[in-house]
């Protein structure tokens, strides 16, 4: 019967163990669940980070893509501005030569406008010469009628 009861005390340990052994083992799986639980919230909020980081990179692309047309549109007008400037210069050069020989051809002009004012002033003075002529002609032969 000592045996018997101390078997039952043994049991009644045995089983007291097995009983704080489980208690500590749901205490485990309760604190496991609620690491899970969180280590799920942060795999949500890293997932939420990368979404937003994706949408942050894709907006960048986007701004890229923009900002590449833009320089694209800035060199397109460079281009046309440089162009333009050319034909300027060529114009200007143009002109430039243009208003040479015109600068050359009012010097013509006037130097040959300068002799034909000395022919004329030549021929007045030959025509005034041819006048007297005349006139002494006209007294000589007045006189010889007389």
């Amino acid at each position: 019967c000592d045996l018997a009861q101390e078997d039952r005390v043994a049991s009644q340990k045995d089983l007291d163990s097995a009983q704080e052994a489980l208690a500590a083992t749901i205490m485990d799986r309760d604190s496991t669940q609620v690491a899970l639980a969180a280590t799920q919230e942060d795999r949500d909020s890293v997932h939420k980070a990368l979404a937003a980081m994706s949408n942050k990179c894709d907006l960048a692309q986007e701004d890229l893509a923009v900002t590449q047309k833009d320089r694209d549109s800035a060199q397109e007008a460079l281009v046309a501005i440089t162009t333009d400037r050319d034909s300027l210069q060529e114009a200007l050069a143009a002109a430039t030569k243009d208003r040479d020989v015109t600068i050359q051809d009012r010097d013509s002009a006037q130097a040959a406008l300068a002799a034909i004012t000395k022919d004329r002033d030549v021929a007045q003075v030959g025509l005034a010469a041819t006048q007297k002529d005349r006139d002494s002609a006209q007294q000589a032969l007045a006189a010889m009628s007389n």
